[in-house]
């Protein structure tokens, strides 16, 4: 018998690498890095994840805040390229439209929802997690569940 908590955290992994090449060619330096980083699980730890908690997105504020950056680069890039011919107006027109995006998805969260995201995690998520972390795997037969101490 073993706790499906720690069941789950031995079967997870986090990982994070990073790599970097140079090179020289001619009279320049070339120079790229990269980052990669995710999770890896096994089956047994795909089957006991805990519950997730509901969220929501951004605040209006954050919203505002990318859709200004985006809005600005796009006149930049606008201005830089505009003898480019019209690959410039597809990235012009992509940049608006994620912005768009981003402030109308910031911007829907109502009071109402926010309140509802809420009450779920409080009320619903906080026993579906307390019955995960209370919860036992036998590796014996495969039952998951409480056990009773008698």
């Amino acid at each position: 018998m073993q706790k499906v908590a720690l069941v789950f955290e031995m079967g997870t992994s986090n990982m994070r690498a990073s790599t970097y090449l140079a090179g020289h060619s001619g009279s320049s330096n070339v120079s790229m890095g990269g980052l990669t980083q995710g999770s890896q699980s096994s089956l047994m730890a795909k089957r006991l994840t805990p519950p997730q908690k509901k969220s929501y997105s951004e605040t209006p504020g954050n919203g505002l805040l990318v859709y200004l950056v985006l809005m600005a680069a796009t006149a930049f890039f606008g201005w830089l390229w505009s003898s480019q011919g019209p690959i410039v107006w597809v990235v012009v027109a992509i940049f608006w439209a994620v912005s768009i995006w981003r402030l109308r998805a910031a911007s829907s969260d109502s009071n109402a929802n926010r309140k509802a995201v809420d009450d779920y995690n409080a009320q619903v998520y906080a026993v579906q997690f307390e019955e995960w972390q209370s919860s036992w795997l036998c590796h014996k037969c495969g039952y998951i569940g409480k056990i009773d101490p008698k």
